[in-house]
């Protein structure tokens, strides 16, 4: 197995300029990847502007690439529990006026996350990893979800579609870079990529990739709401772009 991208292709991220201009229309995604257990993995909440769709820029027929500016990190804590997840989710969704998409991770303990949150009444979209891609096209290219999103994740990183406004401390950056670094893939009979699963991975000394799944959440051919222009929704709920990271 080969790895999606190298740590070359990652560092950029952090220091590269805005990639999404004040005067453009964006979305908001609130994307969220659940411990499988408490000190397993760790539980990941991060926000993020949102343009464009798919990983190729279709100028013919007016489609843009996807690109992601992340302006907050919430919740990245190997310690947190469901019903204290939810209450940040909400928390934060609220801090938006409600106005961001939520991506949820419902694998393992994300069901019970799920549960909560629809007892709350916040709407949100199941992320489930396994499942086959819903286009001809992408059908054709990519094993499961879990390859489309990864794919299309370390595609746009090494294309400069990525880049994180908020500030993470070291530790945040250093976990982020190395899991995003070492997603082993290959091909399956049908040429179509396909991630090893996470019980190889393991197998492989490879931890969870906590950090990077939620990242790749939000290349899902999932469509954005568009909330703002100029009068923007991160802007007018007073939310600077800055990093609000709890980190145990």
């Amino acid at each position: 197995d080969e790895y999606l991208i190298t740590k070359s292709g990652i560092e950029p991220c952090f220091e590269r300029k805005r990639i999404i201009e004040d005067s453009e229309y964006y979305g908001l995604f609130i994307s969220v990847d659940v411990a499988a257990g408490v000190y397993r993995d760790s539980s990941v909440i991060m926000v993020s502007r949102v343009i464009g769709k798919g990983d190729f820029t279709d100028e013919a027929n007016g489609q843009q690439a996807r690109r992601i500016e992340v302006i907050e990190i919430p919740v990245f804590s190997k310690t947190i529990s469901p019903v204290e997840l939810v209450q940040r989710i909400v928390e934060v969704h609220n801090r938006y006026a409600r106005q961001a998409r939520i991506l949820l991770d419902i694998g393992g303990m994300g069901g019970a996350v799920s549960s909560l949150l629809k007892g709350a009444e916040v709407d949100f979209y199941e992320v489930s990893w396994g499942n086959r891609p819903w286009s001809k096209s992408d059908k054709r290219r990519f094993f499961n979800l879990r390859a489309l999103a990864c794919v299309g994740a370390a595609r746009a990183m090494r294309e400069g579609r990525v880049k994180f406004l908020c500030k993470p401390d070291l530790r945040f950056k250093n976990t982020f870079i190395e899991q995003s670094s070492r997603i082993p893939y290959s091909f399956d009979d049908y040429a179509r990529y396909r991630i090893t699963p996470k019980e190889k991975m393991a197998d492989l000394g490879l931890k969870s990739p906590d950090l990077f799944d939620t990242l790749a959440f939000m290349f899902l051919p999932v469509d954005i709401d568009v909330v703002a222009k100029h009068n923007r929704i991160d802007q007018v709920r007073g939310v600077e772009v800055a990093s609000h990271l709890a980190l145990d």
